[in-house]
């Protein structure tokens, strides 16, 4: 039989057995080895039911493969030792982009090398039903797309704020396993497919969290290995980042031996990464959600691709914090990117509303982190106006918001517009340079502005303000004189720009900030625009002094070759 597909897109096929089995998902296990002339793959299969098997693949390139399948029981002629040949031909519509890490292992990136810059928004609970699929999940979806973000954080069943079997976590289908973790419920996922799949084709990353992390203890090692190949099986060969757990160190909300049960649950993820790692034949990104420090959640961190931080819900205090977490994360080996997790829910608890995400955002990226993620209370556990979600099982209750109110909180179309904008410059080469401004006169932690940039291309300040100017004045420093900038503040609220001009530093690298256009909270930027450094070097030797603007060299080529 031959089967034919296309490059980067999914291709899935059947196995139907001729045994019947009493409990097919624990006592029939279904490999299938995909080789072509330069690389092979195992790639488990998944029960679908009754006597049936399904695989899913993504080809890297067209050519012919050898597909081979082998099954746990060798006498079931109907699985074990079938042949096909896969006919992979070039995709006509494209091919979905994989994420990886870049070399210098700073920032996310696409396959193709494109810099990815993480705006993750929180669905936590978005599998479960009070999402109705299709028309309120696209909903959301597409506000998502529009507004600019491009990672999307949901669990697969296992969710957080519940116990097992609560029936909260329940979709159209049931439960993600049968009670008692007797075996996993293909028809949850049949329904969560559908979903999935769309996020991909909106161009929406899945960060699939396999389960909150006190699961671990209530399920077993065992069981929890079973769960996560089947999360491979199912959706590996889509373009998904993997998040082991979320909060992996956190023991179950009525713990009556919290600290015990950490240190089980730390080994434990521990050997669930090394497995996923192992297991997962795509070879996905793999991350944590945390407490706090992603690393700090396992006894491993090299298992990891890329670190989530988790600062809390604290308002200004949770910005300090996830910013100390943030500066000695990128300082840690082995040195991977990071990505600050969870921070300030707007609409949580007081203080989280959209300046505070301004703040936590700003801070973030302009502190070196690859990417930040949002999350709006109501959205994580999908409130609805006729049932809220409630309270946790400590009794509390996080609010009340409907989901499609909180969708529409400023702060996620605001941090949109700053993806968007930083995107219009090399952020993936900026560097924190807090060293960059003279902050005397700054009263308080929370008005010390944030500063990135590079070496004679740009600068990037944040003011959380307000900045009074009877009290306090900042000055750029150590800002290359021989270089013209031109400058303009950024307004982080609309989008809009208010240009101040061509700027260039005194004698000793000093440039002085001129007062923010209202008492807000502004972004400034200064990108280079011309220098007048002399070169080295063989440019040199042929008494190059000068760099010229390019469109300024465009025009004399013109004059001289017209």
């Amino acid at each position: 039989m031959t089967i034919t597909a296309y490059t980067g897109q999914i291709a899935e096929w059947d196995y139907l057995s001729d045994i019947s089995y009493a409990d097919p998902f624990n006592h029939v296990r279904l490999d299938i080895i995909i080789s072509n002339d330069k690389q092979t793959w195992k790639v488990p299969a998944f029960w679908r039911g009754k006597e049936r098997w399904s695989v899913r693949f993504s080809a890297p390139a067209p050519g012919v493969y050898n597909v081979r399948s082998q099954c746990s029981d060798k006498d079931n002629t109907s699985l074990h030792d079938i042949t096909h040949t896969l006919h992979i031909e070039p995709s006509e519509t494209g091919t979905h982009k994989v994420l990886t890490i870049s070399s210098d292992k700073n920032i996310l990136q696409y396959d193709n090398g494109d810099p990815f810059l993480w705006l993750g928004d929180t669905w936590w609970m978005g599998l479960s039903e009070r999402l109705r699929y299709p028309e309120e999940f696209h909903t959301l979806a597409q506000d998502r797309k529009e507004k600019g973000f491009n990672v999307i954080l949901i669990v697969a069943g296992l969710y957080p704020d519940m116990d097992a079997f609560d029936a909260r976590a329940a979709n159209q289908s049931g439960f993600v396993w049968e009670e008692g973790f007797s075996r996993i419920n293909p028809a949850f996922f049949d329904e969560a497919d559908m979903r999935i799949a769309h996020l991909v084709s909106e161009g929406l990353t899945p960060c699939i969290v396999g389960a909150w992390g006190y699961y671990l203890l209530k399920m077993g090692n065992e069981n929890m290995r079973r769960h996560w190949e089947y999360l491979i099986a199912r959706w590996g060969a889509y373009p998904v980042v993997w998040c082991a757990a979320g909060e992996a160190a956190m023991p179950y909300y009525l713990s009556e031996t919290p600290e015990q049960d950490k240190a089980k649950q730390i080994k434990g993820w521990t050997e669930i990464v090394h497995f996923i790692r192992e297991r997962d034949p795509f070879k996905r990104l793999i991350t944590i959600h945390p407490t706090e420090v992603g690393r700090d959640q396992i006894t491993q961190p090299e298992l990891l691709d890329f670190e989530l931080l988790q600062a809390g819900h604290n308002g200004y205090k949770s910005i300090f914090w996830g910013s100390k977490l943030l500066h000695q994360a990128v300082q840690r080996t082995p040195h991977m990117p990071v990505v600050m997790g969870e921070i300030n829910y707007e609409g949580i608890i007081h203080d989280t509303g959209a300046e505070m995400q301004r703040f936590a955002f700003w801070s973030t990226l302009l502190g070196g982190a690859a990417g930040f993620t949002y999350g709006a209370n109501g959205i994580w556990q999908v409130n609805t106006p006729k049932t809220p979600f409630g309270p946790s099982p400590h009794g509390g209750c996080w609010g009340n918001t409907p989901w499609q109110e909180a969708m529409n909180l400023p702060g996620s179309r605001q941090l949109g517009l700053a993806k968007t904008f930083l995107e219009t410059l090399p952020w993936e080469q900026m560097q924190p340079r807090p060293d960059w401004i003279d902050t005397t006169g700054s009263h308080s932690e929370r008005e010390t502005p944030h500063i990135s940039g590079i070496d004679e291309v740009l600068r990037i300040v944040y003011f959380y303000g307000p900045v009074y100017p009877w009290s306090q004045r900042y000055r750029l420093l150590a800002l290359e004189s021989y270089v013209a900038y031109e400058a303009y503040f950024w307004d982080p609220r609309t989008g809009q720009q208010e240009q101040i001009g061509m700027v260039t530093a005194n004698g000793n690298g000093v440039w002085d900030i001129p007062p923010l256009p209202t008492y807000e909270d502004w972004i400034l930027v200064l990108r280079a625009h011309s220098s007048t450094k002399p070169l080295s070097g063989t440019e040199a030797s042929k008494g190059i002094k000068r760099l010229i603007p390019s469109r300024i060299k465009n025009m004399i080529r013109s004059f001289l070759f017209r």
